[in-house]
C-alpha cells in the first residue's frame, strides 16, 4: 500500500502531523508500536496533571481550615482511586485522538515500524504479522524514553522511571527521587501530598536548574517548605537492598563525602533519550543520539522529516505538535521554517511555574543590557482574597529597546498566564506595551503589568523603593 505521507509515531507530534497532512489532501498513514497519544497522553503530561488535581484539592482543603471550612472526622486518601480517575481521563483522551485520526481518514497501523530501503516500512504487529507499506514522504515522530543511568543497583525491584511510577497504586512510605527536574518535582509533589517521606537527590546546586535563578531559588524554598528533604549538589553512587528490605541510595558531594538515604521505592528522573530503533536503514545524521534536522525539519535523508523529542530540540509536547504541523506542511510542498525562539514551558507544582523566553542570565550572556521587574503575589489583591499569595512574577527586558525578552511566573495560574507573555513576545512587544494593556481587576494577571512597571520602579501596589 502506498501513502503520500507516513508518520512514524502517534504521540502529540505524530498524530497532529498526520491530521495536518490529511487536511492538506495527503493519503496518510500513521504507525504506533504502543498506544495512541504517546508518552504525553499515556505516561506523561496528562496522567501527572490528573494526579496533581488531587493534590490541588488537598491543598485547598487544608487552606479551607483557615477560612472557616471545617472537615469533620479524619480525611481519607485513596490513592488507588486517584489512579483509576487518572486512567479514565487517559482512556477518554486516547479514544478522542483515535476518533480524530479516523475522522480524517488516516490509516492506523499498530506495530513496530522499521524503515527499509526504497521508501518502505515494515510494520510488525504483536501477533507476529508483518506488513510492508510505501511512502512518498516520511515524518519521524518516534519520541523519547526515560534515561536509566549506569548506577549499580538501578535494575533492582522498586527502582523505576516516571513511566512505571504512574502505574503504582500504593503510596510508598519513603521515596527517594533521583533528579530534581520538572518530572521529579511534579511526582515528588504528588506523593508528598499523599503522605510519602520524600528525599530528593540532585547533581545541580538548585532544583529545576534550567529555570531563571530567581525562580529556581523560589522553588527550592517551596519544596523545602513542603517538607521535601533536598540533597543538592549530590551524585548517586549506587543503590542496594538493605536487611530491612528497603533500598539504600549512596550519594556523595563534590568532595567525595558519602551518605546513605533510604526509601521503599526509588524514582529515577534524570531526563530522556531519543527513540531511534528501526531507523538504521536511513543512515541519518545524528548528534548526541538525536536526529539532526534543518529549520524546515528535513533530515539528512531525502523525503524524511523529524519532529519532537527525537530531534532533541525542546522535549515538550506542544513543541512536538507545532513541529508536526510545520513538517506536514513542508512535506506537502510548503517551505516553512520552524521558529523555536518563543516556547513556553510549565512546571505543575503548587504553586505552578510558567516560563517563556530568556532567563536573566541567558539575556546577559547574549549581550543584552538587561532590565528586570518583579512583583510578589502577596501584593496582588486577587491573590490575597483567595489565599493564593505564594509566588512572584518576573519580566526580563532589553534596556535599549525595552523589548520583552523573557517572563518567569511562579504562582496560581502561572501555566495559563505564560501564554499572555508568549503572545507579547511573538508581537515584539515592549515593557510599555505590557504596562499599557488594561488587565481586569481583580485577577492574578494584574501582576504581569505590575512586574513590568517595576522595571521603572513605578509599581502601584508596592511601596516606593
Amino acid at each position: 500500500m502506498f501513502y503520500d505521507v507516513v508518520v512514524l509515531g502517534a504521540g502529540p507530534g505524530g498524530y497532529v502531523s498526520a491530521i495536518r497532512a490529511a487536511q492538506l489532501g495527503a493519503k496518510t498513514a500513521i504507525i504506533e508500536k504502543n498506544k495512541v497519544g504517546g508518552t504525553c497522553l499515556n505516561v506523561g503530561c496528562i496522567p501527572t496533571k490528573a494526579l496533581m488535581k488531587n493534590v490541588e484539592i488537598l491543598h485547598y482543603i487544608d487552606a479551607g481550615k483557615k477560612r472557616g471550612i471545617k472537615v469533620k472526622g479524619e480525611l481519607e486518601l485513596d490513592y488507588a482511586k486517584a489512579v483509576k480517575a487518572k486512567d479514565k481521563a487517559v482512556k477518554q483522551l486516547v479514544n478522542g485522538v483515535t476518533g480524530l485520526l479516523a475522522s480524517n481518514e488516516i490509516t492506523m497501523y499498530q506495530g513496530m515500524g522499521t524503515v527499509k530501503a526504497g521508501n518502505k516500512i515494515e510494520v510488525a504487529a504483536e501477533n507476529g504479522d508483518v506488513e510492508t507499506i510505501e511512502y512518498g514522504k516520511l515524518i519521524l515522530a518516534t519520541g523519547s524514553s526515560p534515561k536509566m543511568p549506569p548506577i549499580p543497583g538501578a535494575d533492582l525491584e522498586g527502582v523505576m522511571t516516571s513511566e512505571g511510577f504512574l502505574s503504582i497504586t500504593e503510596v510508598p512510605e519513603k521515596l527517594v527521587v533521583i533528579g530534581a527536574g520538572v518530572i521529579g518535582c511534579e511526582l515528588a509533589t504528588v506523593f508528598k501530598a499523599y503522605g510519602s517521606q520524600i528525599t530528593m537527590v540532585e547533581m545541580m546546586d538548585k532544583p529545576v536548574a534550567i529555570l531563571d535563578s530567581d525562580v529556581a531559588n523560589y522553588m527550592e524554598g517551596i519544596l523545602t517548605q513542603q517538607g521535601i528533604d533536598l540533597k543538592l549538589g549530590k551524585q548517586v553512587k549506587g543503590i542496594a537492598r538493605n536487611d530491612a528490605g528497603s533500598l539504600d541510595v549512596t550519594i556523595a558531594d563534590k568532595d567525595g563525602n558519602e551518605e546513605v538515604v533510604s526509601g521503599d521505592k526509588v524514582l529515577i528522573s534524570i531526563g530522556r533519550g531519543p527513540n531511534v530503533a528501526g531507523l538504521d536503514e536511513l543512515g541519518l545524521e545524528t548528534e548526541r543520539g538525536y536526529v539532526v534536522v534543518n529549520d524546515k525539519l528535513e533530515t539528512s535523508a531525502k523525503d524524511v522529516y523529524a519532529i519532537g523529542d527525537v530531534t532533541g530540540k525542546k522535549l515538550l509536547a506542544h513543541v512536538a505538535s507545532e513541529m508536526g504541523v510545520v513538517a506536514a506542511e513542508n512535506a506537502m510542498g510548503a517551505s516553512k521554517a520552524m521558529d523555536l525562539s518563543i516556547v513556553p514551558s510549565c512546571l505543575y507544582t503548587i504553586p505552578e511555574v510558567g516560563c517563556v523566553g530568556m532567563s536573566e542570565k541567558e539575556a546577559k550572556d547574549a549581550g543584552y543590557d538587561v532590565i528586570c521587574g518583579k512583583f510578589p503575589l502577596v501584593a496582588c489583591g486577587k491573590a490575597v482574597a483567595t489565599g493564593d499569595t505564594e509566588g512572584m512574577f518576573k519580566i526580563v527586558a532589553d534596556k535599549k529597546t525595552r523589548k520583552v525578552l523573557g517572563a518567569h511566573l511562579v504562582g496560581k495560574s502561572a501555566t495559563e498566564l505564560v501564554a499572555e507573555m508568549a503572545a507579547y513576545m511573538k508581537m515584539n512587544a515592549t515593557v510599555d506595551d505590557v504596562v499599557d494593556t488594561i488587565h481586569a481587576h481583580p485577577t492574578i494577571s494584574e501582576s504581569i503589568a505590575e512586574a513590568a512597571r517595576d522595571i521603572d520602579n513605578c509599581t502601584i501596589h508596592m511601596p516606593k523603593k
